[in-house]
């Protein structure tokens, strides 16, 4: 560094307050606003990889070949009237493998309130402590009405309450809307 390009610090510090802030926002200014925009950037990034997703108020995961994106969507729609905000309702194939995986990415990393799944699957869950107990849906519950329709597939579903669930109180009111038979309907 040559000499004229140092700073003379008993010039400096002979400068009025005004002055030397200014000197810095002279020298290191452009310095500082990229850092500063660098790190609100990093910040937004991972808040946007880290940070919670959507917040709801119920979220319900199936295992189910039966299930349509419409039925899900509606389901959602009841649901979120029924506890008074947005509940998301997601299906994953049991047919299909990739589906399969995501299924359990999901259930290790989102936190979900409600599961519904084939009566194997249900017991691995309960097994590994990642649902308490499950409840068999009947034919006649609102849930096994909806994906009813003949491919073969009459298997019982069954649905449970995650233990890592945040809405315990609204977990137990769509595990009872799920369940609720034709009769019990409104």
């Amino acid at each position: 560094m040559k000499d004229k390009d140092r700073m003379d610090r008993a010039k400096f510090k002979a400068l009025t307050f005004p002055k030397k802030i200014q000197w810095v926002l002279q020298y290191y200014g452009v310095t500082a606003l990229v850092v500063v925009a660098a790190v609100c950037v990093g910040v937004v990034f991972f808040n946007a990889v880290f940070g919670p997703g959507e917040q709801y108020d119920l979220r319900v995961m199936a295992l189910d070949d039966r299930l349509s994106v419409e039925q899900c969507q509606a389901f959602a729609d009841e649901l979120g009237e029924l506890v008074g905000g947005p509940c998301d309702v997601t299906s994953y194939l049991e047919s299909d493998m990739s589906q399969m995986q995501a299924f359990v990415v999901r259930l290790t990393t989102d936190p979900l309130d409600l599961v519904i799944a084939p009566e194997d699957q249900m017991e691995q869950l309960i097994e590994n402590g990642y649902v308490a107990a499950g409840l068999q849906l009947q034919d006649d519950s609102r849930y096994m009405q909806a994906t009813w329709f003949d491919n073969g597939d009459q298997r019982p579903r069954y649905i449970g309450r995650t233990a890592v669930g945040l809405n315990g109180e609204n977990a137990a009111a769509g595990e009872e809307y799920f369940t609720q038979t034709a009769a019990e309907q409104p």
